[in-house]
C-alpha cells in the first residue's frame, strides 16, 4: 500500500487489491479527506502521540500475531523506505534455513514467531495424534501451562525467535 496516494501495491496477502485505491473510493463515497495507513505505521504513531513512547524521539513497534509487523519512528517522524515504503520487519531472516515465508524467502521471523508458526511447528512434532490438527497457539499455551512437555517446547521455541527478532532490532535501530 502507497499511504500517501492510498493505491495498493503488490501484497501477498490481498493479491487481487494491487492497483486497488480505497483512499480514493472512500473519499469520492463520503466527500470527507480519507487517510489510510498501514496498522503497525499506526499503532507505532498512536504510542508516540498518546502511549507508553510518548515524548520519546524514537521508538519500535512490533505487532504479532497471525504475522509480525511493525511501525520505527525515528527523531519523532514515522520511517519511511525506498519510495516511501513501509519497513516489512516481521521478514527479515533470521534463520536461512529455516520453514518457507509467505514472501518467498525461508527463515523469516515471521515465519518462526507467530502463532501459526508455532502451531505449524507443533503439529509437524505431535505425529499421528488427531488433536494436533485441531490446535492453535492459544491451545498450545494452554497445553505448555498444564505441564505437556511437547507444548512447553513450542512455547519456548516461539520465545527464542520472538527474542531473537527483538534483539536484531534494537541491534539495527539502536532506539534508545
Amino acid at each position: 500500500m502507497f499511504p500517501f496516494t492510498g493505491e495498493f501495491g503488490d501484497l501477498d496477502f490481498l493479491p487481487t487489491w494491487k492497483g486497488c485505491n480505497p483512499v480514493a473510493d472512500l473519499s469520492r463515497a463520503f466527500g470527507v479527506r480519507v487517510a489510510l495507513e498501514n496498522d503497525g505505521d499506526a499503532a507505532a504513531l498512536g504510542e508516540a502521540a498518546w502511549g507508553a513512547a510518548r515524548g520519546k524521539r524514537r521508538l519500535i513497534y512490533v505487532t504479532v500475531g497471525t504475522g509480525i509487523g511493525g511501525g520505527i519512528v525515528l527523531d519523532g517522524q514515522l520511517y519511511r523506505g525506498v519510495d516511501r515504503a513501509h519497513p516489512e520487519v516481521g521478514h527479515h531472516v533470521i534463520d536461512a534455513s529455516g520453514p518457507a515465508c509467505t514472501c518467498g524467502f525461508r527463515g523469516c521471523w515471521e515465519a518462526l514467531a507467530t502463532g501459526p508458526a508455532m502451531a505449524t511447528w507443533y503439529k509437524s512434532k505431535a505425529g499421528p495424534r488427531a488433536d494436533a490438527n485441531r490446535l492453535g497457539a492459544k491451545e498450545i499455551f494452554e497445553r505448555a501451562r498444564a505441564g505437556e512437555a511437547l507444548a512447553r517446547e513450542a512455547v519456548e521455541r516461539e520465545t527464542y525467535y520472538l527474542a531473537l527478532g527483538l534483539a536484531n532490532l534494537i541491534g539495527c535501530l539502536c532506539p534508545r
